[in-house]
């Protein structure tokens, strides 16, 4: 019983590491458009959610590979979702900027 409980609170995490990487890639992809230098806000982006997740995902291999494992499942399936979530998002805009150049679909 108490390893299903580690088993879960790991998938937990690996899910809030997910949401966080994808969720910080998603937002600095809609800001980089907004700033004057959008190469620095991309580069620091990509240090602090990779900074984070790694020592995350470091911190649970201490306690064992197979959190990891349960960890990496959340992260790969937190990704999935927020793809499914955010893609008709982004096909609309699509849709949008082909409709107002003119092009049919």
């Amino acid at each position: 019983m108490n390893t299903i409980i580690w088993l879960t609170v790991y998938l937990i995490v690996g899910i809030i590491l997910g949401l966080f990487y994808f969720g910080g890639l998603w937002f600095t992809v809609q800001n980089l458009n907004n700033r004057p230098h959008p190469f620095i806000l991309l580069i620091a982006s990509l240090f602090i959610r990779m900074a984070i997740v790694l020592t995350g995902l470091y911190l649970i291999l201490q306690q064992g590979w197979i959190g990891l494992v349960m960890s990496l499942i959340g992260f790969i399936t937190m990704r999935v979702v927020m793809i499914l979530f955010l893609k008709p998002h982004s096909m609309q805009i699509k849709k949008k900027v082909m409709v107002d150049n003119g092009i049919q679909s």
